[in-house]
């Protein structure tokens, strides 16, 4: 039987990417490392329900992967969609997460999921997105 670890994830909700994007404190450097923070985000439905989850490398990092800031607010305000950024310590850890959290989820807009999950329990915190609801 294989140990599992446990990872806390501590959540924040927002309605717009701009406002991930300009959060410092979700983005505060490691003061260790020296590296800017990590996190998993996820997109949702007005519910909560996870549409799309993925991870982030620095908001800089974020920011690249969604330039069209405008075009992606304006799709997410009037829809009503929300999304999730919760801070993860490590890259290994950050793709550890994203991976058993695909394979749980399954979220709709995600075009690849993992066949296997990964060794870890994740609890959640903060302002919890819908998790186990089905779109």
């Amino acid at each position: 039987m294989s140990d599992l670890r446990t990872v806390i994830l501590k959540w924040k909700k927002y309605t717009c990417y701009e406002d991930v994007r300009s959060d410092n404190e979700a983005w505060s450097e490691d003061k260790d490392t020296n590296s800017q923070g990590k996190g998993i985000y996820l997109m949702a439905d007005s519910k909560g329900t996870p549409l799309y989850i993925g991870m982030a490398y620095g908001k800089w990092g974020f920011a690249d992967r969604y330039n069209a800031t405008g075009f992606l607010d304006a799709a997410i305000r009037s829809a009503g969609n929300l999304i999730f950024f919760a801070k993860v310590d490590s890259k290994s850890l950050c793709k550890d997460i994203e991976t058993q959290l695909l394979w749980e989820e399954k979220p709709k807009y995600n075009k690849r999921i993992p066949t296997s999950q990964r060794n870890i329990t994740i609890k959640h915190e903060g302002q919890v997105p819908n998790l186990g609801a089905k779109t």
